[in-house]
């Protein structure tokens, strides 16, 4: 089975609002800048969270190659993302304070590089009534590791996130969305965000075959 992994390159392209929200927000929603306090590097950053997508708002005719670069463009059409859709590069930041002594990328040879072997993931927001910490491998609440036979899922699983969605189009009545029985049949069914996912994903020269796997 072949899928794509979602990546901050992906949400710096298509926006932090999902194709679900995308049917309610006009315009893709962007961070305008982020802040690190452990193992902070600048350049890998922001390779990471957006400039390897620099070419992401280009028009389908053939791009010659920058002078020094060593990307190859081969000749023929490429897919425009539509209106509004591009990379939104955003300003990196440390702390002035180092949550890690240890640095990201070091030629010493005593050097401790970055490490991810702790699992875990805290997520808030405005609206929780308490933090809840994550398995970041498996998606579950720590509470409840081991995993019972059916635990109960997280309140930012995409099956909670699907539920609260078919709650907002009940609300707004569009009931148009609410015969979608998937998530991916709801993202779908948004043409501007389903057009500029396929022009991210699928040409050679932005994220192409490298977010697939088998």
């Amino acid at each position: 089975m072949r899928t794509r992994t979602t990546t901050t390159t992906t949400k710096k392209c298509l926006g932090l609002q999902g194709g679900l929200l995308a049917h309610f927000i006009p315009s893709p929603l962007a961070l305008s800048s982020t802040t690190v306090g452990r193992k902070f590097h600048r350049a890998c950053l922001e390779r990471a969270l957006c400039c390897r997508a620099q070419d992401f708002e280009q028009p389908t005719e053939t791009l010659a190659p920058e002078p020094g670069s060593k990307r190859r463009r081969k000749p023929g059409p490429r897919l425009r993302p539509p209106a509004g859709y591009r990379v939104q590069h955003l300003a990196v930041m440390s702390t002035a304070v180092k949550l890690d002594p240890n640095t990201a990328i070091s030629t010493a040879k005593d050097a401790v590089h970055a490490s991810f072997d702790d699992p875990r993931v805290l997520w808030w927001s405005a609206a929780a009534t308490a933090p809840e910490m994550l398995d970041g491998m498996t998606g579950l609440p720590l509470e409840q590791q081991p995993a019972a036979s059916e635990p109960a899922p997280s309140a930012v699983c995409s099956q909670r996130l699907f539920a609260r969605f078919g709650a907002l189009c009940e609300r707004t009545r569009r009931d148009a969305l609410l015969a979608a029985s998937r998530p991916a049949d709801a993202k779908h069914a948004c043409a501007a965000y389903a057009q500029a996912r396929e022009a991210l994903l699928t040409d050679p020269y932005q994220l192409g075959p490298w977010q697939v796997k088998g």
